[in-house]
C-alpha cells in the first residue's frame, strides 16, 4: 500500500474556481462529466471527513428537487473521485463534482455521483505509482482495460460494449495507446487530432477510476467508470 498525504480541500488546492451558470444549475455526471471544450476534465482523489449528502442537480437548488435522501450518502472515510474544477454557488459555498465509492459496497461498478461541499473533503495525494501497480487486467461492467509496462511507459488496450436491447444491436468500442504516468494519473490519446479517443485514469490504491471523452466507440459506448483488477499479470 502506498503512503497517502492528506491536504485540506480549499481554493488553493483546486486552482481556479468556476462560477455557477446564470441559471444556478450545472450538470454533474461524475466520471461521465464532460467539460465545455470537449476535452477531458481533471480528475483527483479526496476522502470525506464527515457524513455528507450528495446534491444531484445543482448545489443550491433546494432539498425537494436535489434528489437528496433522509440519510447522508457519504460517511467519513469514503473515497470521492473529484472531476473537474470546483464550482462556487450562491452564498460563496464551494462545491465539487464527484463520484462516491462507499467502503461498504463490494461492487465497485455500483457508485453514486453528484455535488459535494469542498469543506467536507480532504484531498488525498498519492506518490508516484510504480508501473507494476498499474499493470494487469481491469474490469468495470461491460468494459475491460489491459495495462502493461514497456520501459518507462505504460501501454493500454481497452475493449467495451454497449449491449443494446431487443430492438437495438450492440455497439462496440476499443482503444490502444501508450503514455507516461504523472504521480497517480495517466492520460492516453489514440491520436493528436480532434477525433482522438482520450482516456484519463487515476489510481486509487485499490481501483482505477477512468473517464473518457465519448469518442472511443459506437453510440452509448463509454470506458468511464470504476475498475477493479481481475488479473495482476500484464497482458
Amino acid at each position: 500500500m502506498l503512503p497517502v498525504k492528506l491536504l485540506m480541500f480549499g481554493v488553493l488546492s483546486f486552482g481556479s474556481i468556476t462560477p455557477a451558470l446564470a441559471s444556478g444549475h450545472r450538470f454533474c455526471g461524475g466520471l461521465h462529466t464532460q467539460n465545455e471544450t470537449g476535452d477531458l476534465p481533471s480528475i483527483s482523489l479526496a476522502r470525506a471527513i464527515k457524513p455528507h449528502s450528495i446534491f444531484k442537480v445543482s448545489p443550491e437548488c433546494g432539498y425537494d428537487n436535489c434528489g437528496l435522501s433522509d440519510k447522508p450518502h457519504v460517511v467519513a472515510g469514503d473515497l470521492v473521485i473529484v472531476v473537474g474544477p470546483p464550482v462556487e454557488e450562491a452564498g460563496s459555498k464551494v462545491y465539487v463534482c464527484g463520484t462516491h465509492i462507499s467502503r461498504t459496497i463490494r461492487d465497485r461498478s455500483n457508485v453514486d455521483f453528484g455535488w459535494l461541499l469542498a469543506t467536507d473533503l480532504r484531498r488525498q495525494e498519492l506518490p508516484e505509482v510504480p508501473l507494476r501497480l498499474w499493470s494487469g487486467r481491469w474490469h468495470s461492467r461491460s468494459s475491460d482495460i489491459w495495462l502493461w509496462a514497456d520501459g518507462d511507459r505504460l501501454k493500454a488496450k481497452g475493449d467495451s460494449v454497449w449491449k443494446g436491447s431487443l430492438s437495438l444491436s450492440p455497439h462496440f468500442g476499443e482503444f490502444t495507446a501508450e503514455a507516461k504516468s504523472v504521480r497517480n494519473v495517466i492520460t492516453f490519446e489514440t491520436s493528436d487530432d480532434a477525433h482522438s479517443c482520450k482516456v484519463r485514469m487515476v489510481y486509487t490504491g485499490k481501483e482505477v477510476a477512468v473517464i473518457d471523452n465519448d469518442r472511443c466507440g459506437g453510440y452509448n459506448v463509454s470506458f468511464s467508470g470504476v475498475y477493479t483488477r481481475r488479473v495482476r499479470a500484464a497482458k
